[in-house]
């Protein structure tokens, strides 16, 4: 009634009670709006710093890895008798020191300097950029390294006598490791005493030999910053001369003086996120103003709790993905993403590229899962990965296709003779013991290798010749690799027809016979006979036992064939075999032999022909 009488008034008052309840709402979600706006920009700010931060740390800690590298490298060489006796020679093996100690520490470990002094700090050998020099250390334009040299002289002493020289796990060779600037390169540089392994060679305190290391940090070791750190546009100048986003570093050497700067950009994911906030933020607080505080919060939820679903959706399908084309043991490429890989792999070699294919079985693995498990085999397998992992170009591809099978793809094979060193790497490579659940297990790896396009282009015929090589390569001893020739496919070809004739022979009975030899005592009486098998094939004429044998050994037709041997021999006896001389008749009898057979009592004979042989009297087979 009050409000049909003072509408004015009415409308007056709902809009004062509107704006009681709305302005102080408003006001809260102001001040709320602000609050977490400040404070998200505020945090966007701190995780920049924090990032810059960790990426400052995660790069000292990259030098001082590379430093602890360069003196597990040197350790591998450094602690050797052969070393140390080649140095103290009158005129040490230069050959010798470049394949075992310059070209090792330059090709597995990326050195780029290597250097050899003899006791008397006199430089033996000089490799630099992988190649061997005739240059000295004053050559090196490396200022401090002569102080580096010197404050290694320094611990030349004798050894801790907590070091046994029984084993190279023991025995640490001092060291001095720095970073220097050489020859205008930024480097981590190490200096290690040489050390004799055994009591076999004496050592020689304070007149060791001395190896000395150097690895570019503006080399491979900054494109390991930019793949392994994810740093961006990593690079080290004499000056810290920055541009805008970026950051630094100084590196200092021992003494702490600065030798070069390390700069980046940076990932900032604080100014990410405010580039998104900001317009979003706007946003945000119109929808906020006009649908209440409530409504953003419920919306702001529902957003949140549909990002972490989508996210969840995307991790569980890239786990999906990965297990899909990955080997669950060892985390390498299974069946079907070699395939994928290899395919792609020959496109590019139908158009002139090289590549080759390794098939590779290990050896006496069955022994040691009999023998420790099948916990130590998988072990065993997942070690096998690593090594070789280890030994391929990062273009090439190592997969486990089951088993303790394996397959390595080179890409960009060049000629035989370099799938030769790789076969080779890989052999010396699992011939080391290994150590699986605290035991030491020794195998070997058979190889059969085909090159493409020179063996062809089709992704299954050359794994069928690469597994021909690979059984050939078994089957001359295994531990070795065996390339793919036409000889071998046509061996296959004739042990797969021999297999289908052999069975076609034994369910028919057609071809195959048993002839029967004598066998005569020392008296030169018959007294047995021995029964040998024949096969007449119909198209290759006689078939030997050296070659049908083998076949029904491996085929599983040794059986059925040893079944129908003695179906249709009439007995088995002992004798002496292959006398064909009177001279070979009178040392066997006087060995004590009382049966023998051989073409110097008679030929093989058919059946019909034995009886008159022996004058119708009983004797015996032997098979």
């Amino acid at each position: 009634m009050t409000a049909a009488k003072y509408p004015l008034k009415s409308m007056r008052v709902t809009a004062a009670s509107n704006r009681r309840i709305l302005l102080p709402i408003a006001l809260a979600a102001i001040i709320s709006i602000t609050i977490v706006g400040f404070g998200l920009f505020w945090s966007a700010g701190r995780s920049d710093t924090v990032s810059v931060g960790r990426q400052v740390r995660t790069v000292q800690r990259a030098v001082q890895t590379s430093l602890a590298d360069i003196q597990l490298h040197q350790q591998t060489v450094a602690v050797w008798d052969d070393l140390v006796v080649n140095l103290r020679a009158p005129a040490p093996d230069l050959d010798w020191i470049d394949a075992n100690v310059g070209e090792w520490l330059h090709k597995l470990f990326g050195h780029d300097r290597v250097f050899v002094l003899n006791g008397r700090d006199e430089l033996v050998y000089a490799m630099v950029d992988g190649r061997r020099v005739q240059q000295s250390l004053h050559d090196q334009n490396a200022s401090g390294l002569h102080r580096l040299l010197a404050s290694l002289r320094a611990k030349d002493r004798p050894l801790p006598a907590t070091q046994s020289r029984s084993n190279d796990a023991s025995v640490k060779a001092p060291f001095v490791s720095d970073l220097l600037m050489v020859d205008g390169h930024p480097a981590a540089v190490s200096a290690m005493l040489v050390l004799p392994l055994t009591p076999a060679v004496a050592d020689r305190p304070g007149a060791r030999p001395i190896l000395l290391s150097v690895r570019y940090l503006d080399g491979t070791f900054q494109d390991g910053l930019a793949r392994d750190y994810l740093l961006a546009h990593p690079k080290f100048a004499t000056r810290n001369v920055m541009h805008q986003g970026e950051a630094s570093l100084p590196l200092r050497d021992r003494s702490g003086r600065v030798i070069a700067w390390l700069s980046w950009y940076p990932e900032l994911p604080g100014s990410a996120i405010k580039s998104v906030l900001l317009p979003l933020g706007g946003l945000s607080a119109a929808i906020i103003a006009l649908l209440m505080v409530v409504l953003g919060r419920r919306l702001i939820a529902s957003t949140n709790e549909l990002h972490a679903a989508i996210m969840r959706l995307q991790t569980s399908e890239a786990q999906a993905h990965h297990l899909a084309f990955h080997d669950p043991l060892t985390g390498l490429p299974n069946r079907a993403k070699f395939n994928d890989h290899f395919d792609h792999a020959l496109v590019e070699a139908r158009r002139g590229r090289s590549c080759a294919l390794i098939l590779l079985d290990l050896d006496r693995f069955k022994h040691v899962n009999d023998n420790f498990g099948h916990l130590a085999g998988d072990a065993l397998i997942k070690e096998f990965g690593s090594r070789l992992s280890g030994l391929l170009g990062e273009n090439d591809m190592l997969a486990r296709l089951g088993g303790d099978e394996f397959a390595v793809l080179i890409d960009g094979a060049r000629n035989v003779a370099d799938i030769d060193r790789i076969c080779d790497q890989i052999r010396r490579a699992v011939n080391q013991p290994f150590e699986v659940l605290g035991n030491q297990a020794h195998v070997g790896v058979s190889m059969g290798v085909i090159l493409s396009p020179l063996g062809g282009t089709e992704r299954t015929d050359l794994l069928r010749k690469a597994d021909i090589a690979l059984y050939a390569a078994k089957g001359e001893g295994r531990d070795c690799h065996r390339h793919f020739s036409a000889a071998m496919d046509a061996s296959v070809r004739f042990r797969g027809e021999i297999e289908e004739d052999l069975r076609e022979a034994l369910a028919t009975e057609v071809g195959l016979s048993m002839n029967y030899q004598p066998l005569v005592n020392e008296h030169g009486r018959v007294v047995g006979v021995e029964a040998l098998l024949r096969w007449e094939h119909p198209q290759r004429g006689s078939i030997s036992p050296a070659q049908l044998i083998p076949i029904a050994e491996e085929t599983g037709l040794i059986g059925p064939l040893g079944d129908w041997i003695v179906e249709h021999a009439m007995g088995l006896t002992v004798t002496a075999e292959g006398v064909e001389t009177e001279e070979q008749l009178r040392f066997l009898q006087d060995s004590g032999c009382n049966e023998l057979q051989g073409f110097y009592f008679s030929a093989p004979l058919p059946a019909s022909d034995v009886s008159a042989l022996t004058g119708g009297a009983d004797v015996g087979v032997a098979a």
